[in-house]
């Protein structure tokens, strides 16, 4: 340290950004008594703000508890801390004293647990407290307060007095008239020239009609715009929406899985033996001729995606829904794969489970992922979306790092279990016209990578014209984000992995790191995209521009605006669409605050690992929108969904603060 300069010792995870030197106004007595500015040091991990954006007067940010669960509440304020000051969640307390900050995983929802009999998820009515309410699914609603959908179309209701929705639009109108929004336009009407939830939607205000005196409500239809589409009754603007019936025959196991049956037995006798017990070259090539064979017989041509070099959109658990996907899509992402499905789910005609695999006809390329215990279950889930989806690829997950799915064999369990995920292979190439392809982990362990041994298991038996591509994701089961991807041993695996061409995952936040990966690591064909594409959807337009875009608060929030428009276009205007839309919008909030503007930035670009000292926007938006607080996620929310419930909760999947503690694994 210089002479005349003064040091100043920060708590710990309390430091201001990586610069020089920075001058403090708490201490800018000392610096005029030293003649100096006050030399500060910089931990590791935080990112470079430019001074004038640092917030670094004294005070704590009190927590806003007004949407945090009741149970959480008490959690917390009953926590014996032996001193009475204010509950705070901030990184300016003087040394040696405690923050207080929510942490942990959000355990308010519905949990699971194995039946180890047949290996299907169950619900648990129980939580730890005894609250046998705490983990059932959401509160069942009154039918007969929902207006029945069909009523809107053309032809009608095909269960009349029969259906447990109501009919009556007018009654209906009346309910959720003071509910209705004055300021806000209808973006399904707007779009389509009609919407599809009539006089329930909350937007209706331009697109109803009402007549007091005879009681009646009509649904506005503007038929310019309607018929343009082509539309003449009530549609879907989704793919894959599986029928009710075959919901209903999965469910009664009534469907017709035969050609199973068939498949298990070829490749019993074709397997012999395990194949990382046999030495002979021509006896482990034998699962993919009968696999050819089989193919061949069935007279069909496997379709072929190119994976080299496009930008890909990872399989997201919870926030890789439909519209987040086409909002991607909006910034020129190349390929789209929905979040994982769990096989015996799908089997067990699950509705929520096959929502999953909607795709919006903006995704031009878009696959499945499917993860499974046992062979069975995967080739009767392959032989389904063969027969009814509209896909373009499917993806084994081998990567899914939760402990349910991974005490059961599925997910990252998968790894240790080469030879069963090799029959689950061969068995999908038998049955998929398109291309199956493969996402693991680089194993389960922080001890040892196991990936390049699977791997290797994989290319002996089958080639490119089997397997579509290999995704690694460089961190382990149990490592979660605790560190940094490992590309040196991604680009290892990429170069056993033939002529099947090896996808890296893990860490890409800018088009910079996206072109330093290809460049410095040869073996890996493409670059996954995961929660970069969370923080800033615009990445992909960055990447195909080779530009870092300064992006504006004015224009975040127009991205948030589409958001919301795809989320209500896709899940509904009505009271009950409202509610999947703010929810789901605030689990991606708290992704996108994370964000660090540009303008802000010492250093461009941002790290994945950095986080921010506490700072302040370029404006009052940009520092709304940059702000950690789950109370301020609920404002931004109701510039677009309208006033929360006065009973509103709202705790994130993860509750912790997004820099303040380690993220439970989004991508699996």
């Amino acid at each position: 340290m210089s002479e005349g300069s003064v040091g100043v010792v920060l708590p710990k995870g309390d430091a201001p950004i990586k610069k020089e030197s920075i001058v403090l106004e708490a201490a800018s007595q000392s610096s005029k008594m030293s003649g100096g500015p006050v030399e500060v040091a910089l931990p590791k991990g935080v990112a470079p703000i430019k001074k004038e954006f640092l917030v670094l007067e004294a005070g704590s940010r009190v927590i806003n508890w007004d949407h945090l669960p009741e149970g959480e509440q008490n959690r917390d304020k009953n926590e014996d801390r032996g001193d009475k000051r204010p509950r705070v969640d901030d990184r300016d307390l003087p040394d040696g004293q405690k923050k207080f900050k929510l942490r942990g995983q959000n355990k308010n929802k519905l949990r699971y647990k194995i039946c180890r009999k047949n290996g299907h998820m169950r619900g648990n009515k129980g939580d730890r407290d005894g609250d046998e309410n705490n983990y059932m699914p959401r509160d069942k609603f009154d039918r007969s307060s929902k207006l029945c959908l069909k009523v809107c179309d053309i032809n009608g209701c095909p269960y009349g007095t029969k259906c447990e929705y109501s009919h009556d639009a007018y009654k209906i109108h009346k309910l959720y008239e003071k509910e209705i929004f004055d300021d806000k336009p209808c973006y399904i009407y707007s779009s389509y020239g009609k919407c599809n939830f009539g006089v329930a939607c909350l937007y209706s205000k331009n697109h109803i009609h009402v007549n007091d005196d005879l009681k009646q409500a009509f649904n506005l239809i503007d038929h310019k715009r309607w018929s343009c589409g082509g539309r003449e009754d009530f549609i879907e603007r989704s793919k894959n929406k599986l029928e009710t019936s075959i919901q209903i025959k999965l469910r009664k196991k009534a469907y017709n899985f035969d050609e199973i049956t068939e498949i298990a037995n070829k490749l019993a006798k074709a397997d012999t033996a395990d194949n990382d017990q046999v030495n002979d070259q021509n006896e482990k090539r034998i699962g993919a001729a009968v696999v050819d064979e089989h193919v061949q017989s069935r007279g069909f041509t496997k379709k072929k995606v190119d994976f080299k070099g496009k930008l890909y959109l990872a399989p997201l658990t919870t926030v890789g829904n439909l519209p987040f996907r086409r909002l991607c899509k909006k910034f020129s992402c190349d390929i789209t794969c929905a979040e994982m499905s769990l096989c015996t789910s799908l089997l067990n005609g699950n509705p929520s489970e096959w929502s999953h695999l909607r795709r919006h006809e903006s995704e031009d390329v878009f696959g499945a992922q499917i993860t499974a215990s046992q062979p069975e279950h995967a080739a009767k889930v392959v032989k389904v979306l063969n027969d009814f989806c509209d896909i373009d690829f499917i993806d084994f997950n081998c990567g899914c790092p939760t402990e349910l799915i991974y005490q059961m064999g599925a997910g990252s369990g998968l790894m240790q279990r080469g030879s069963k995920l090799r029959k689950m292979l061969a068995g999908a190439c038998m049955l998929s016209k398109v291309p199956i392809t493969v996402k693991m982990r680089s194993g389960c362990t922080n001890d040892k990578n196991i990936a390049h041994n699977l791997i290797r298991s994989i290319v002996t038996p089958f080639t490119s014209k089997h397997i579509g591509a290999i995704t690694v994701h460089g961190r382990s089961r149990v490592q979660r984000y605790t560190k940094l991807a490992d590309w040196e041993y991604t680009n290892q695996c990429g170069a056993i992995s033939g002529d099947i061409p090896l996808i890296g995952s893990g860490d890409c936040i800018s088009w910079q790191e996206y072109y330093q990966r290809l460049e410095e690591y040869k073996n890996v064909s493409g670059v996954m995209i995961a929660r970069g594409a969370l923080i800033s959807p615009w990445l992909f337009t960055e990447i195909k521009e080779r530009r870092t875009w300064d992006i504006s608060s004015r224009e975040r929030l127009d991205i948030i605006r589409d958001y919301t428009n795809f989320a209500l276009d896709h899940w509904g205007s009505d009271a009950m669409g409202i509610e999947n839309c703010r929810r789901y919008l605030l689990e991606w909030l708290s992704f996108s605050c994370r964000y660090i503007p540009v303008g802000l930035l010492e250093v461009i670009p941002q790290k994945i690992n950095e986080r921010p000292p506490k700072y302040k926007g370029r404006d009052e938006l940009e520092t709304l929108l940059s702000s950690p607080a789950a109370s301020d996620w609920v404002k931004i929310s109701e510039m677009f969904l309208g006033k929360v419930p006065d009973n509103f909760k709202f705790l994130p999947k993860h509750k912790a603060n997004a820099y303040d503690s380690v993220v439970d694994s989004v991508e699996g």
